[in-house]
């Protein structure tokens, strides 16, 4: 940064970044929410499998249907089916709201963005007005050292 250079809204770009660094937080517990209930439907979908191979492996082993098991069984893939209907809706829930939170950063990205811009032209004008006047000194110092050599030469 130039030495003298003061950005009028320094204030608002560092508001900027927090709100920045706020909605990535959201959106990375958000993820951490998804990856949860996803594993819960994966663990839901997994009983289920586990269930009727377990029933299938029974009965082709035995050659015999147990009526009263089979019908706890089928109550408890039922039960299971109801479990990851909800599930899913819950997944779906939760990756609708990473979404959300991921439109939200890219707007507080954006806005973020829009005032370090101002801030890159801020410098750069203040830079090139720095420069000249750094550059009417050393012409001023040159027609004065000039001036000087033309009264000596006199």
């Amino acid at each position: 940064m130039s030495k003298g250079f003061n950005f009028s809204l320094e204030k608002v770009l560092e508001i900027r970044q927090y709100q920045e660094n706020k909605q990535a937080v959201k959106l990375h517990n958000s993820k951490k929410v998804l990856k949860t209930e996803e594993q819960k439907l994966d663990t839901l979908k997994d009983s289920k499998e586990t269930t009727i191979n377990y029933q299938k492996n029974k009965t082709d082993k035995d050659y015999t249907i147990n009526i009263n098991e089979l019908r706890v069984t089928q109550d408890y893939i039922n039960q299971l089916n109801k479990y990851i209907e909800q599930q899913n809706k819950r997944v779906l829930e939760s990756d609708a709201a990473v979404r959300g939170e991921l439109e939200r950063l890219h707007e507080a990205v954006k806005d973020k963005k829009i005032v370090e811009k101002l801030k890159e032209r801020h410098l750069d004008e203040f830079k090139k007005s720095k420069n000249l006047q750094e550059n009417k000194k050393q012409d001023e110092i040159a027609i004065r050292q000039q001036n000087k050599t033309r009264k000596g030469t006199n």
